[in-house]
């Protein structure tokens, strides 16, 4: 840093012009606008001994856990730390994903590099064409190439993901990553006080190999040159760049990063803090659930193309058997506070309206029929959930295979004519004939309600609430439910409690709202109520 200044500043106030730079900004983070997507203010410019501060703590735990003495950890990795920080700044690490605040690409650099190092530390790795001996000793380089490795596999982000300005549509300008000048830099230069961000489109998975290039600019000569000393140094330095490539998930280091990243990307979707100001933040219910099932199969929870496999890789698209994945989602959901609809059908349109996956025709689930599952004349049918881009929960999609379907579920049924006066044609009710293309989520409950709006006669409502009450007499003790909902459903209908839920029958759901609208509730209010409880269960 010290270098680039003074090839930059010249004159006989050299050192005072240097210090005038290191001091220019706030000298602390207490600012509301640190969080992306940025207000109008945009973020602000920080000192960076601040930021540097601020992840002290971050480092020592990294440096007294890692194994190495605390003469090469400062000699060799200290250096890397440093200069990602200045380099990073308070970038998030995504629009609008995980860690998407201001400092949020580093924090989540630092997270993946401490969770790396500690899979690092019982991990044996490959032994190279010497003897074991000779990888053993190696171990110190292996265990520092994986945490470098994983603090560095999102520093291509700045480089393709990325425009930093300084928001002055009229006269913009634009900080260079490539150029020597850091974001702290080039904002005092030009008495910057905020800078914004502008999202690079189509920019999926191509921060990769810009990271390569980030890795070889910030890891100094010295560093390269005490890997590359030891036994297995050249293959070290190999396994180092396909981690951060995201390549060739075979190897230890690749796939310890891997992991890594995609433990920390999982708890930031599930928590609602930011990095820095603790302030609440929302992401699409689509984007957790995907990262979620990401996460499982990263981790080998969940397998593909086998039987009772939640995956499957059919003709070339990928499908979620929607019913066997929805209890391992909904257990970490409400495990880290979020009470979301526990009605499958509702969370696949979600997942299809918020573009995540695709639908079928009106319908949110296919069906397919596996080759490898029952034969021929009796096919294994699936209900499955489309999801749009198989890249979103396979990382290494080029090692899928695709599996075909049984052909006879294709076709076609006998035709049989019949006269049209034999045709039995049913009346259509008022409420089909201006069906929507697609069915919302908040179509599905008014579907499953039975279209009860158009049906309140008063009369009725009094004589079917007379028979709901009498049906229904609650007697023993009550359980403990904590939303109105709960506790009124629980006290006018019998209904079997299953770990803290109450099992609604979706044909009873238009005796519930009649009950409901009878004591009070509005109509709206009574669905929302229904549909968002995580102690009711709609079982269709």
């Amino acid at each position: 840093m010290f270098t680039r200044l003074k090839t930059f500043l010249t004159g006989s106030n050299q050192r005072g012009s240097i210090k005038r730079i290191e001091l220019y900004g706030l000298d602390n983070l207490d600012d509301d606008s640190i969080g992306y997507p940025p207000n109008p203010q945009g973020i602000p410019i920080v000192q960076p001994r601040v930021l540097r501060e601020r992840l002290e703590s971050e480092i020592q735990f990294i440096r007294n856990e890692l194994g190495m003495t605390f003469d090469d950890f400062d000699l060799y990795i200290l250096p890397v730390m440093e200069t990602l920080i200045t380099y990073a700044d308070l970038l998030p690490a995504s629009e609008y994903k995980h860690h998407s605040t201001g400092g949020g690409l580093i924090a989540h650099s630092f997270d993946v590099a401490k969770r790396a190092m500690r899979d690092a530390q019982h991990t044996q790795f490959p032994k190279g064409h010497g003897f074991l001996s000779d990888t053993q000793r190696s171990n110190i380089q292996w265990k520092a190439g994986t945490v470098l490795s994983a603090l560095l596999h999102d520093g291509g982000k700045i480089l393709a993901d990325l425009i930093v300005t300084n928001g002055d549509d009229d006269n913009e300008l634009i900080w260079d990553a490539h150029s020597e000048s850091t974001i702290h830099e080039w904002a005092a230069r030009n008495e910057i006080e905020r800078y914004f961000i502008r999202w690079r489109k189509q920019r999926h998975q191509k921060h990769q190999n810009a990271s390569l290039m980030v890795m070889q600019r910030l890891i100094p000569q010295a560093t390269w040159s005490w890997i590359d000393t030891c036994y297995d140094g050249k293959q070290i330095h190999s396994a180092m760049l396909s981690a951060v490539a995201n390549a060739d998930l075979s190897h230890p280091v690749s796939k310890i990063v891997a992991e890594a990243d995609s433990a920390s990307a999982r708890k930031d979707m599930l928590t609602k803090n930011s990095h820095i100001t603790k302030e609440v933040k929302r992401a699409p219910l689509s984007e957790i659930l995907a990262d979620l099932m990401k996460h499982y199969v990263l981790t080998n929870k969940w397998d593909i193309n086998r039987k009772d496999a939640p995956v499957w890789f059919v003709n070339e698209d990928l499908y979620v058997v929607w019913s066997s994945a929805i209890p391992d989602l909904l257990e970490d959901m409400h495990a880290m506070g979020y009470m979301i609809p526990q009605v499958p059908e509702v969370l696949a349109r979600t997942m299809i309206e918020e573009g995540m996956a695709l639908p079928n025709g009106d319908e949110p689930l296919f069906a397919i029929y596996p080759e490898i599952l029952g034969d021929a004349k009796k096919p294994v049918k699936l209900s499955v959930l489309k999801i749009r881009n198989v890249e979103r929960l396979v990382i290494e999609q080029n090692k899928l295979y695709s599996i075909s379907e049984h052909k006879q579920k294709r076709k076609a049924p006998p035709i049989i004519d019949i006269p049209p006066e034999e045709l039995d044609i049913p009346e259509i009710p008022p409420m089909t004939q201006h069906q929507k293309r697609f069915e919302s989520s908040l179509d599905t409950i008014d579907r499953v309600l039975g279209g009860m709006s158009t049906n309140n006669n008063k009369q009725d409502l009094g004589q079917t609430i007379s028979t709901v009450e009498d049906e229904h007499k609650t007697a023993g003790p009550q359980p403990c439910f904590e939303c109105d909902v709960a506790k009124f459903i629980h006290s006018k209908f019998d209904y079997d409690t299953v770990n803290g839920s109450i099992n609604v029958p979706a044909s009873d759901l238009l005796d519930v709202i009649i009950a409901m609208q009878e004591s009070g509730w509005d109509l709206d209010d009574a669905r929302a109520a229904i549909t968002d409880s995580h102690e009711v269960s709609i079982n269709e």
